[in-house]
């Protein structure tokens, strides 16, 4: 199988706004309007960090009442770094790996986002579904056509590291291998940190992987009607 890429990494947050000028704070970069996603009450800002991966800021529609998926985010207090994605054109391979293992799956199942120029963008996702990794564990995302959001604007920061901290890091690494994904998993309490270099110097995001709208359920976080295995 060939290995997965790191694609993007997702802060949440309940004010996207304020995320925002966070961000731009924090790092001297202001990030992007991405667009809203229809149907799930979100939208999202996006900082491009080159080489294919990118940053995604995700909240409620501002301006809009919390409602679908948008309400979740209301719980964090402050922007975090919750979940990230991998990027495949090799879906069902990964699929079929996370069977092997025992493990439910979501999707593949088609995501959209309308930009912030009126364009539909869509987008293949697989979930992991059962287990309480959180967002430990990535989900899988083929662009297929779309344009890659770190391709749309010039990157501003860049990657340096990413890494992943759970107590049961040799299960999670186990998953990680089998699923093509060249990444190591430490021993610890349950933690996401990606490092950036940024116009203000290096900068550490930081955040606890909980999800709790997801409670280890064989659901989409993005499509909620969605239960295949």
């Amino acid at each position: 199988m060939a290995n997965l890429n790191l694609d993007h990494f997702l802060i949440g947050t309940a004010d996207l706004e304020k995320a925002v000028e966070w961000f731009a704070t924090l790092t001297g970069v202001t990030p992007g309007f991405g667009g809203i996603h229809p149907g799930a009450g979100t939208a999202n800002y996006l900082v491009s960090l080159g080489n294919g991966s990118y940053l995604e800021l995700i909240g409620s529609i501002p301006g809009e009442k919390p409602r679908g998926l948008g309400k979740a985010f209301a719980g964090f207090q402050q922007p975090g770094l919750f979940w990230f994605a991998t990027g495949s054109i090799e879906l069902s391979e990964q699929s079929k790996a996370l069977t092997d293992l025992g493990m439910a799956t979501a999707g593949p199942f088609t995501g959209r986002r309308r930009s912030s120029d009126g364009r539909e963008l869509t987008w293949d996702i697989l979930e992991i579904g059962k287990h309480s990794f959180g967002g430990c564990l990535p989900f899988m995302i083929d662009w297929k056509d779309t344009p890659h959001p770190s391709a749309t604007v010039q990157p501003a920061v860049s990657f340096n590291l990413f890494e992943v901290a759970h107590p049961h890091a040799a299960h999670l690494q186990k998953i990680y291998r089998a699923l093509g994904l060249d990444m190591e998993a430490h021993e610890g309490v349950s933690q996401l940190e990606l490092i950036l270099d940024t116009p203000r110097g290096r900068v550490s995001i930081t955040g606890n992987g909980s999800m709790p709208w997801f409670k280890s359920t064989k659901y989409s976080v993005f499509n909620p009607g969605s239960t295949s295995e």
